[in-house]
């Protein structure tokens, strides 16, 4: 990826999102400055390089499903899946957990933070509000 971490994160910004226009032309060049320093794609590889062994793990840990409560946020649009009704985190996390509030993304794609930031702060407070 050396010298082409423009591309490659170009492409993720702009395939993953819902409205790909809410990350902008200064926001790559921000990640790729720090994704262009020596060892910047390291962790992002090795989140990929561990999914074999995180399996595993998860298969073992998820026998005894988490009791507290917990916040799943999930994207309501994949440009490759297109509109989707149980995001996959919203279904993960029920999988192991015993108390999800699993709420989609309107109008959301990977980056829901960038995408609809005020969604987020406001599933935040109603949350954390709660607990």
């Amino acid at each position: 990826m050396e010298g082409n971490e423009r591309e490659y994160l170009s492409w993720f910004y702009t395939n993953e999102a819902y409205n790909s226009a809410a990350i902008t032309q200064a926001d790559i060049d921000e990640y790729v400055n720090h994704y262009s320093a020596p060892g910047g794609m390291r962790a992002g590889f090795e989140y990929y390089r561990a999914i074999q062994q995180d399996t595993i793990q998860n298969l073992n840990y998820s026998k005894t499903k988490l009791t507290m409560p917990l916040l799943a946020l999930g994207a309501g649009y994949y440009k490759f899946a297109a509109n989707i009704t149980m995001p996959f985190t919203i279904y993960g996390m029920q999988q192991v957990a015993e108390n999800v509030t699993g709420i989609t993304g309107p109008l959301s794609g990977h980056w829901i933070p960038e995408e609809q930031p005020q969604f987020v702060i406001d599933q935040l407070f109603k949350f954390f509000g709660q607990h």
